[in-house]
């Protein structure tokens, strides 16, 4: 083994950092100046750490995927619950065809109502959209699809809001 391949290996490497450090030739820094930086690297970590604890909070409810959220509010959301909920799809699954029949009239898809493969591809992506968030999953080997036990509880959930609770909390917020 040559002395160059020696030189460069991890722990003479770290020999000689360690040896720079100490020596006299290569002074070190004066506190305030270890200070500063050692202040200037804490707010770095924060800053990161701030930015890490956020991308987590919003990956829990996003399951990891870049898709726009519900509104639990929206009519038209409401319409897409509705029609996810039906209680023929509980037994068979649901299929595209089914969930463009239960939204042939709605905003969704009434400017598309010349154009099946148009329609067949929005309705694709609101499918999509509801696995991102975990709502439905895929029936395998099949072309169908199931709501899942969370996505009854949030649709259920968001439904009862909508139609229930709200209507009677903002009658009382304009009362008072």
């Amino acid at each position: 083994m040559s002395s160059t391949q020696a030189d460069n290996s991890p722990i003479s490497l770290t020999r000689r950092m360690r040896s720079t450090q100490l020596s006299p030739a290569f002074p070190q820094p004066p506190n305030v100046v270890r200070a500063a930086e050692s202040e200037k690297c804490m707010k770095t970590m924060r800053a990161y750490n701030f930015v890490f604890l956020e991308y987590e909070w919003v990956s829990r409810f996003l399951s990891g995927r870049g898709v726009r959220a519900f509104n639990p509010l929206s009519r038209d959301d409401t319409l897409l619950f509705q029609a996810m909920m039906a209680g023929e799809h509980c037994i068979r699954g649901l299929m595209n065809a089914d969930i463009r029949a239960r939204l042939e009239d709605s905003p969704h898809l009434r400017d598309l109502a010349h154009y099946p493969k148009r329609q067949s591809a929005k309705v694709s992506r609101i499918l999509s959209r509801f696995h991102a968030h975990k709502l439905i999953a895929k029936i395998p080997h099949t072309r169908k699809w199931r709501v899942t036990d969370r996505g009854r509880r949030v649709m259920a959930a968001s439904l009862c809001l909508r139609d229930a609770a709200f209507p009677e909390l903002y009658h009382k917020a304009a009362a008072a």
